[in-house]
């Protein structure tokens, strides 16, 4: 038996855009809504404010869009991708019950 424990926080703001492109190909989106998709996100911007100041715009390279509907079918998609590469790719070495207390931390 494999335990595997994935920290979500902040996993949207992590999403590869390149690779998002990569899996909805794999899954058979259309060209064409492919397409609409990235427009989607092309030369976006953000800025943030803290104490009521704002800082500069810059440029939002990675992630999928807070609140968009989209987001969380996008953000399956990528991770499903992500699953079904690690069950393929991950491949077990010396003792299993090793690697399982390596992971149990409590930071």
């Amino acid at each position: 038996m494999c335990v595997v424990f994935v920290d979500l926080e902040k996993a949207y703001d992590k999403v590869c855009r390149e690779e998002l492109c990569e899996a909805l190909r794999r899954y058979g989106v259309s060209s064409g809504l492919l397409k609409v998709i990235k427009s989607m996100y092309q030369a976006r911007e953000a800025c943030v404010m803290v104490d009521g100041e704002v800082s500069e715009w810059f440029e939002v390279k990675q992630g999928v869009r807070q609140g968009c509907p989209l987001s969380p079918w996008l953000f399956n998609i990528f991770l499903d991708m992500v699953v079904r590469e690690a069950r393929t790719n991950f491949s077990w070495t010396g003792n299993r019950n090793e690697h399982f207390e390596e992971g149990c931390r409590s930071d």
